[in-house]
């Protein structure tokens, strides 16, 4: 088998079981969007993203410290003890992360919401909070205990609570947003305490003070790097939300978040699971020395699939979730080309940061990130007032642009893998094209939309399928008869 069907054939088995687990999520996008209004889930984003911003922060990136911890130790009792230690100052951070959310929670939100939240949303955003910061330590345990089927397990069950319980709440008793969080509260704890009875065995009652602070020492320590580069990864992906929120309005929000769940289906879809796969074949390409020709080639069909799944969400998934969902929401097909180019621009920065990893230099790819968050920033509060929810796009694309560029730049430095860019960046505006020409179509009846998604799908592969035949060679030949011919006119 050849090195990129050996990458992909792993990137399958990796993602079937999560793919279908979203598969089912966007039957449900716009199922609710029939009980929820644009300003519902303006104030859902919101909450969102100081949720995931207390995290992130609480998390302390634990769940990598505890993987190394207990990869590194030996014997079973050493490893009950960093467990059993690691989770005792797990569930002291969450309770002083609850705490802490509950008393400055209310004024944080009502900065964008313009309104206080009610106490009762927000004990179960905090019980959230706690759950998931606790559930982080059990997850690694399962993890590092090479349990992967009941993790899969574990991960089925929460999500089918979750939808079922905001079927009950959200539309059957219309309990709104506070249903929406409500559901999620109690699959979060149901996963939580699942997951603490299937690794019960790694407790023991036998942990001394000193265990603690050793252990959780030592997690810290390997950890704390980490976690700035989390929180710059959270406030690229989510700092656009509470800003929007407070330069349009929380309708305008809703809309934007859900044209960028739609889009984010590139990345649970294909990214991912191929991430999984390629994060091991890299570091087995790097440190054995191999052909780097092979990492190139991989990124070539790679960055080409990526444009096609794409591809395949601005018609097909814009069509279904427009003919599904409430009329309200018909913006969102108008936002999903310009959001279309940051995710695709995110595909590529995935792939070529990869020497900031194989060669340990992640320091650098973090200062990166923090540039491109200043970046994301500064033309959000340029662009979002004049331009509204396309000027907010236009900012994430900006963002993740130069977040590709500077992986490609500084990274040939680290590892110089012999990535053809100028593809990545064709393919990259082959399928934004194709996006924003379904957008000045017109939508018609549901068939007629259809045929159109099925002839602009047709037409990128008419574009990708023997763009990926061409060699290395024949495209710099290809390109220097081009470069002779306009310079002879």
């Amino acid at each position: 088998m050849t090195t990129v069907g050996r990458v992909f054939r792993h990137a399958f088995v990796f993602g079937t079981a999560p793919a279908l687990q979203k598969l089912a999520a966007l039957l449900l996008l716009p199922y609710f969007t029939h009980f929820l209004t644009p300003a519902d889930y303006g104030v859902i984003e919101v909450i969102t993203f100081w949720t995931s911003l207390f995290l992130v922060l609480f998390g302390c990136e634990c769940r990598a410290g505890l993987l190394w911890r207990l990869t590194a130790t030996g014997g079973p009792d050493a490893r009950r003890r960093v467990f059993t230690a690691a989770l005792w100052f797990i569930v002291a951070v969450a309770s002083l992360a609850v705490v802490l959310f509950v008393a400055i929670g209310p004024m944080l939100l009502q900065t964008q919401l313009l309104r206080a939240p009610e106490p009762s949303l927000v004990l179960v955003l905090a019980g959230c909070l706690g759950s998931d910061i606790v559930g982080i330590v059990v997850v690694a345990a399962l993890q590092a205990e090479l349990r992967a089927a009941r993790m899969v397990t574990l991960g089925l069950v929460q999500f089918t609570v979750d939808a079922l319980l905001k079927i009950l709440f959200v539309a059957q008793l219309g309990m709104g947003v506070h249903g929406f969080f409500l559901a999620s509260v109690i699959a979060s704890a149901a996963n939580t305490l699942l997951a603490l009875l299937s690794v019960r065995g790694l407790l023991t009652p036998h942990v001394t003070a000193l265990d603690l602070r050793r252990e959780c020492a030592a997690m810290l320590r390997y950890s704390a790097p980490l976690l700035m580069g989390s929180l710059a990864y959270l406030l690229v992906r989510k700092i656009d939300r509470p800003m929007l929120a407070e330069a349009l309005s929380l309708a305008a929000l809703g809309v934007y978040g859900r044209a960028s769940r739609l889009t984010q289906l590139v990345l649970d879809f294909y990214v991912l699971p191929f991430q999984r796969s390629f994060d091991v074949w890299r570091l087995e390409v790097h440190e054995r020395r191999l052909d780097l020709a092979q990492v190139a080639r991989v990124y070539r069909f790679f960055m080409l699939g990526a444009g096609l799944v794409a591809t395949g969400v601005a018609t097909f998934g814009c069509d279904l979730f427009t003919s599904l969902a409430d009329p309200d929401f018909v913006a969102v097909r108008e936002q999903v080309p310009l959001l279309n180019v940051a995710v695709l621009c995110q595909c590529g920065a995935t792939v070529v940061a990869s020497a900031f990893f194989v060669t340990q230099r992640t320091s650098t790819w973090m200062w990166i990130f923090l540039v491109g968050l200043a970046i994301e920033i500064v033309v959000v509060l340029l662009t979002a007032r004049p331009l509204g929810i396309p000027g907010v796009a236009l900012a994430l694309g900006c963002t993740h642009a130069f977040l590709y560029a500077a992986a490609a730049f500084f990274g040939r430095r680290l590892w110089p893998v012999p990535y053809r860019h100028g593809e990545a960046v064709l393919a990259i505006f082959v399928a934004s094209a194709v996006s924003l020409a379904r957008v000045w179509l017109p939508a018609g009846p549901f068939w007629l939309a259809v045929s159109i998604d099925a002839a602009l799908v047709l037409g990128y592969l008419t574009f990708a399928v023997p763009f990926a035949r061409v060699s290395a060679a024949e495209w710099s030949m290809l390109r220097s008869r081009l470069v002779a011919r306009l310079s002879r006119r």
